[in-house]
């Protein structure tokens, strides 16, 4: 059975400001907020990345390890992305029920790329609007329905391997609609929304580790959730997801067109529960628990019934402390350790094992 050396050694720096100023106002009986901000952020990317094939291995009789020389470099490039965005949104608020929501941003971004491997430099500028509003309607009774639309502008770092062309921005555009209710009095929120995602030039990478753009996903479905507060202390935290279609609608690869994108699931659900005791000798000290549920996925983008990986449940469990300036936790993910496939696309990769991790917070 053939095998393959694959190796990246990569180094990201980052500088992000964002600066906003919000203004709040009445003219009339209408309630008014707004918001201008300018944000900044700068990426630099060094990259080294190299494939190819390496000694066999005998799959019935296997004998692991042997020699692993360095493969050909596919990627050896620098890559400094920038972007600059203004934005404003005003948000109005009509006879203490009705809200109004409308924002706009512009987005200049500029990628440039020092490939050392071919000896070339390839720049590439963009710039777009991009804009969102929607409007929520409050009743007595705690029942808020909602809608909003949003597109979206999203810069890619890196290259087509195949063109040596930077990659195109990512766009995006969102109908959402639903109802929250948040019961008078109490600590408690559900929601129920429905959604519409449609994001071109998503960038997917194959099964030897090469970046590509997509046409064209749709993504469509249902999400619920709540917070809950049953009692004093006692927290409950519920969400279900349903994706019917995360489907390919633009595809260069016409076998594509019209299957469901690798690695997303149709159904992924979760519960968690948090008590913290309130009072006496140990008032401040919690505890939870939960769990997780993932469906199943497509391995390929062809969706081939040899290459699905089976759902998964999965638990995890916390033990807290906190005071007035002070917190300690100590969180516990897949506490069972349970070895599974978290997804595959051509290539499988083993989900998270047991991970203990623990926080340190101080709050001024």
């Amino acid at each position: 059975m053939g095998r393959r050396a694959f190796f990246s050694d990569e180094n990201v720096d980052q500088f992000v400001i964002d600066n906003q100023a919000e203004a709040n106002f009445f003219t009339g009986p209408i309630e008014h907020t707004m918001l201008f901000g300018v944000d900044y952020q700068w990426n630099h990317f060094d990259q080294t990345s190299g494939d190819g094939p390496s000694t066999p291995i005998d799959m019935f009789s296997p004998s692991y390890g042997g020699l692993f020389r360095r493969p050909p470099l596919f990627n050896y490039s620098d890559t400094d992305l920038t972007q600059t965005g203004l934005y404003v949104q005003e948000q109005a608020k009509l006879w203490d029920r009705l809200v109004l929501v409308a924002g706009g941003r512009y987005d200049w971004a500029e990628v440039k790329i020092d490939d050392h491997l071919f000896g070339t430099n390839s720049e590439q500028k963009d710039e777009a609007f991009s804009w969102r509003t929607g409007a929520v309607y409050v009743t007595p009774s705690g029942f808020a329905p909602y809608v909003s639309y949003s597109t979206s502008f999203l810069p890619v770092s890196g290259f087509d391997p195949f063109t040596g062309n930077p990659f195109d921005p990512e766009t995006g555009q969102q109908y959402e609609g639903g109802i929250k209710f948040q019961p008078p009095g109490r600590e408690s929120l559900i929601t129920v929304s429905a959604f519409d995602i449609r994001k071109q030039n998503y960038l997917t990478y194959d099964n030897l580790f090469n970046p590509r753009q997509t046409g064209e996903i749709l993504s469509r479905g249902l999400e619920f959730e709540t917070v809950a507060q049953l009692t004093a202390g006692l927290d409950l935290i519920a969400a279900y997801s349903w994706l019917p279609e995360f489907t390919i609608t633009e595809s260069a690869d016409l076998t594509e067109l019209g299957k469901r994108e690798p690695a997303v699931a149709e159904h992924w659900g979760s519960l968690w529960a948090h008590y913290t005791v309130q009072r006496g000798r140990f008032e401040g000290f919690g505890f939870g628990g939960g769990v997780r549920y993932i469906g199943e996925t497509f391995g390929d983008s062809i969706n081939s019934a040899r290459m699905v990986v089976p759902s998964i449940t999965l638990f995890d469990a916390a033990i807290d402390y906190e005071s007035d300036h002070w917190r300690f936790a100590l969180n516990v993910h897949n506490i069972a350790d349970k070895t599974y496939v978290a997804s595959c696309w051509d290539t499988c990769y083993f989900g998270e094992p047991r991970t203990v991790i623990g926080t340190i917070t101080r709050r001024w």
